[in-house]
């Protein structure tokens, strides 16, 4: 396993285990002060993620672990029996020195393949692209306590922030950032979610448009990430600035 793997799967447990902790203290506190069921919604939301994030972590772990080990496997019985037959035409035969070469290259384009399949595949199914998921999760979690926590000016328009965190994520991680579509796609937050947030707020709360606001980020991430992912492989059509051209003549 890469040292950078080990650090961050290791920063995944500790922080998992961190907010373990803080969801129980923040539990306590509300069944103390008797407060709301949205709070305790909120606490158990948390205490849920918390433990999804350590057992994530140990997952992700063991499964690195496996990929070390199917390497191993690869070069013991794939690549030598390989080099073996090579090694030995090699030391009895001089003639066939291209072919031999032919073969050797074979095999460093199979190697190459193997170890871009094991860190360089796309997005999907690679496992650090779901280490930094976990990491951006992470972070938007930290944002979204920050916000409930603490009473700030003008909070409607900053539940854009939970959208974008998603939106830049994902469209990095697709090379999207060419493609008109993935701009649409962040227009649709930043129109409608300041208006919709104050609306609800008015009618039901703060408390209220803070959980609306939370989990249509997470169906917003969810959505954006089938659609990116079927972007992604269809014809790309960079962004056109006609305008900016015809100003310049």
């Amino acid at each position: 396993m890469k040292t950078a793997e080990k650090i961050v799967v290791f920063i995944v447990i500790i922080t998992g285990f961190g907010m373990l902790t803080v969801s129980l203290a923040s539990l306590y506190n509300d069944l103390s002060l008797e407060r709301g069921v949205m709070y305790y919604a909120v606490d158990f939301m948390f205490f849920a993620f918390s433990v999804l994030l350590i057992g994530g972590g140990i997952r992700l772990y063991r499964r690195i672990l496996a990929y070390e080990a199917l390497a191993d496997v690869i070069v013991d019985e794939v690549l030598y029996e390989r080099l073996k037959p090579l090694l030995e035409q090699i030391a009895f035969s001089t003639v066939e020195i291209d072919e031999v070469k032919t073969k050797l290259s074979e095999i460093e384009n199979e190697l190459k393949r193997i170890e871009s399949a094991e860190y360089k595949v796309p997005a999907v199914g690679n496992v650090m692209f779901y280490i930094k998921t976990i990491m951006v999760a992470m972070f938007f979690f930290g944002f979204y306590l920050f916000m409930i926590n603490f009473i700030l000016p003008y909070e409607v328009f900053l539940y854009v922030v939970l959208y974008v965190i998603w939106w830049a994520f994902i469209t990095q991680e697709f090379r999207l950032f060419d493609r008109m579509e993935a701009w649409v796609v962040l227009c649709i937050p930043i129109l409608i979610v300041p208006s919709a947030s104050i609306i609800i707020d008015s009618i039901f709360g703060m408390v209220a448009a803070r959980a609306v606001a939370f989990w249509s980020a997470v169906v917003y991430a969810y959505l954006y990430y089938l659609y990116a992912k079927k972007l992604a492989t269809s014809p790309r059509e960079p962004i056109k600035f006609e305008l900016l051209k015809a100003s310049k003549k």
